[in-house]
């Protein structure tokens, strides 16, 4: 079984490289997606080898996990590549005909920087003040010096505008300056390991992006190595220099990294096990429509990625629950394990084509609107790549359709107004 899963992984990262060749516009959006499936990839493949799965206290074996997950990926990529065919009004290539174009006057660069900075100032203040402070995480830093309302406001904001920058701006040099100042405030409030491997795909998106891009894919491909290496010795050091090890103990911190990659998929190779051997789950599709009008979602073990969570291990998932922590890879585990493998099959197809969608939609807000017009819709595609990756589905409540109207309405009607009109403080 491990050869075939092998040998399926290999076929998917093939599928990869074809995409790539044909339509590298296209597969731009997808690497937003890749990190974490290749993370689950490794994962699932340590995970049948025996590793040792310290949310569920047990070893791993082979189940056909890793088989299944890679053709599972295999059809979001097929998703991927009939969107434009399905859609041909809505794709990259039919926006970046009407880009708009930007110069890099040193007004605008400082200006941007200038912004991202002072975020930055913000983000390691309160990770000054909440070091060493027992009972906090990397995910609570914030919430230690700042109310909500600004928490919300600083990452909601500053998220947007990194994005928005790294699309927009042309050059490889400024492109890369704020990619990196990007990255290195967003591990200041939260972000780690993947963090910096997101930035770097977004920063190869937005190069591949511009057809006037006179540096070479292996040179492209040698920032997404650096970057992952650079994330590597960041998760390393964070444990090396966070728990005090001695220098002989450092082979304890690349274990751990080992473990975090281990971590990874376990939902989806237990997802995997309990439908072939206990039958499928319930996750409480009722009460979530019970709590559809609920304004303010969080992780809840009555249904969604909670209640998958507590079938996995109970006490843990209560913990993490009350720290508001997800466990990863909660899509497709969830559809996997409520749902069987063919409606599994069904819902990578429709991501792979909704998602390839909704990047084009971004890009197209990025080249073509001010930062008000991208700023909504980065709100609504995070929410909805946040759910492809971790299936917490009760973000999909009344607020977010409310939020998703006015969003349409203000985008035809606003339209004629706010093409080309940008944010005064970042002057793109």
């Amino acid at each position: 079984m491990i050869p075939l899963s092998v040998a399926t992984a290999i076929l998917y990262v093939i599928g990869c490289l074809v995409l790539y060749k044909a339509r590298p516009q296209l597969m731009a959006g997808y690497l937003l997606l890749l990190p974490s499936h290749a993370y689950n990839l490794i994962s699932l493949i340590l995970i049948e080898s025996g590793g040792w799965i310290l949310e569920q206290n047990r070893n791993g074996y082979v189940n056909g996990s890793t088989l299944i997950y890679a053709a599972l990926l295999l059809v979001t990529l097929i998703g991927y590549g009939l969107a434009p065919l399905l859609f041909p009004k809505i794709s990259i290539s039919n926006y970046l005909k009407i880009n708009q174009g930007l110069n890099n006057s040193n007004t605008q660069m400082r200006s941007i920087i200038i912004m991202m900075v002072t975020y930055i100032i913000l983000f390691a203040y309160a990770h000054y003040k909440s070091s060493g402070v027992d009972g906090l995480h990397r995910f609570n830093t914030l919430a230690y010096v700042y109310p909500k309302w600004l928490i919300f406001f600083l990452v909601s904001t500053y998220g947007a505008i990194g994005w928005y920058a790294i699309l927009r701006v042309q050059g490889f040099g400024y492109r890369l300056i704020i990619s990196g100042l990007f990255a290195y405030g967003s591990t200041l409030y939260g972000g780690s390991f993947s963090t910096i491997i997101y930035v770097a795909a977004l920063f190869f998106i937005a190069q591949s992006l511009e057809p006037s891009s006179k540096h070479s894919n292996s040179k492209l491909i040698l920032v997404l190595l650096l970057a992952f290496i650079a994330a590597s010795a960041f998760k390393i050091g964070q444990e090396y220099f966070g728990k005090k090890y001695t220098p002989e103990q450092l082979e304890v911190a690349v274990n751990f990294v080992e473990l975090r990659l281990i971590e990874q998929a376990h939902l989806i190779w237990f997802a995997m096990e309990r439908y072939f051997t206990d039958g499928l789950v319930d996750i409480g599709f009722q009460e979530f429509l019970l709590d559809f009008f609920n304004p303010t979602h969080t992780l809840t073990e009555t249904y969604g990625l909670g209640r998958l969570m507590c079938h996995v291990n109970n006490g843990m998932a209560q913990h993490l629950i009350e720290e508001g922590i997800g466990m990863s890879a909660g899509f497709p585990s969830i559809v996997l394990a409520s749902s069987g493998l063919v409606a599994t099959l069904l819902a990578c197809l429709i991501v792979g084509i909704t998602h390839s969608l909704f990047f084009a939609f971004l890009v197209n807000c990025a080249k073509n609107f001010g930062f008000p017009i991208f700023f909504f819709a980065f709100y609504f595609f995070n929410q909805f790549t946040n759910i492809v990756v971790n299936g917490d589905f009760g973000f999909i409540n009344f607020k977010t359709i409310l939020y998703i109207i006015i969003f349409t309405a203000l985008y035809h009607l606003g339209r004629p107004y706010l093409r080309g009109r940008v944010w005064p403080a970042i002057r793109l």
